[in-house]
């Protein structure tokens, strides 16, 4: 079972494999890192189930703001359905685009969450962890000056 398999992280330097997103929310065209390749896109895997995840939707929120006019797009990715999100987001609100009911966290090789990838202007990756606000910005300077 898909449990039992160890889950692989793809490597700084890799191509981020292609997101795979059912339906979108705070955007209104679907998205892809092929479409934002020339920007660098943070994803940020998460869930509402998810405490640490919840709380840091507010840093998010500041980092997409602070940095969206330079090149940069913010894509948080959800197993979960877009009624649910829509539900969830009138308690908190999220500005950046969500794609949600994803099937493709296995690419990724995400096992627990939050957990964020950055990806630089040639759809490459440029750092993955655990979404600290400090690593995040830090590392999207780094990479916005690439």
């Amino acid at each position: 079972s898909r449990h039992e398999e160890r889950l692989v992280k793809p490597n700084i330097g890799d191509f981020a494999p292609e997101i795979s997103v059912e339906e979108w929310i705070n955007t209104d065209s679907a998205l892809s890192l092929k479409d934002l390749r020339g920007q660098v896109v943070l994803l940020d895997f998460w869930a509402t189930w998810c405490g640490p995840c919840v709380v840091g939707l507010t840093h998010l929120n500041q980092v997409f703001k602070k940095y969206r006019d330079n090149e940069f797009q913010l894509l948080g990715l959800v197993e979960e359905t877009k009624p649910f999100i829509e539900e969830f987001m009138q308690k908190n609100p999220i500005l950046y685009p969500i794609g949600t009911n994803i099937s493709n966290s296995d690419d990724y090789g995400v096992d627990t969450i939050p957990y964020a990838f950055l990806i630089d202007r040639t759809g490459k990756i440029s750092w993955h962890g655990y979404p600290y606000p400090q690593a995040v910005e830090e590392n999207i300077s780094k990479t916005l000056a690439m």
